[in-house]
């Protein structure tokens, strides 16, 4: 079941993180909306090298973009809501402690206005999700999205078995005979493997590829 993720939204009604992305480039918000629909797989589980605390409950999405880097502040309410509070580009090697404070701002008030709601059995749609579908309809985001979306959970398959078998990187990669910078880019959602390659890697790791083509959705 996915988590429910949504923008905060001010009391004046703007929303922050959706300015934000959609003053982005198509490529990069793909990027970044896929991290974020990962992050709704994941929940609070979602780790490193997609997420690291900030503090407290505080938390930030990490998302490459070629030699650039955007963070996205967030943090799971007691409703269990994903809340994207804040997201700009990082340009120094820590968090500016101005776009912390600024988050942790924002994460008081909506939890002052709204920190108590609870969410109803039959989920609605967030406004994220409508956001997500808006962008989805223009084909060559969708395209972008799509892809990296299934780079991201191949890598988040790989890392979680991985994981569960006890493995450090080095030891798969070893394993599989490569690198052990190759076997973090691919749990990173970086790296676009063959299927022999992801087929060795499966191997290591005790599993199987398995690949099913679907009917494009219209």
């Amino acid at each position: 079941m996915a988590w429910p993720i949504e923008f905060y939204e001010t009391l004046e009604g703007s929303r922050p993180v959706e300015e934000f992305l959609r003053g982005l480039p198509r490529t990069q918000a793909a990027k970044v909306n896929a991290v974020i629909t990962l992050l709704s797989k994941r929940g609070p589980t979602l780790g490193f090298p997609h997420s690291s605390q900030v503090i407290g409950k505080l938390r930030e999405l990490r998302i490459q973009l070629g030699r650039g880097r955007i963070r996205v502040l967030y943090f799971f309410a007691p409703s269990r809501v994903g809340v994207l509070l804040h997201a700009f580009a990082k340009r120094t090697a820590k968090l500016p402690p101005q776009e912390i404070n600024l988050a942790l701002q924002r994460m008081a008030d909506y939890l002052r206005r709204r920190g108590g709601r609870a969410m109803t059995k039959r989920r609605r749609k967030t406004n994220w999700d409508m956001y997500l579908e808006e962008q989805l309809k223009d084909p060559a985001f969708r395209t972008i999205f799509e892809q990296e979306l299934m780079e991201l959970h191949v890598g988040d398959q790989v890392l979680r078995l991985r994981e569960k078998r006890g493995l450090t990187q080095g030891q798969l990669a070893a394993k599989v005979g490569t690198a052990a910078p190759n076997i973090s880019r691919l749990e990173a959602g970086k790296a676009n493997p063959t299927l022999r390659t992801l087929a060795k890697v499966a191997a290591a790791l005790g599993a199987k590829v398995k690949v099913q083509l679907v009917e494009a959705r219209s």
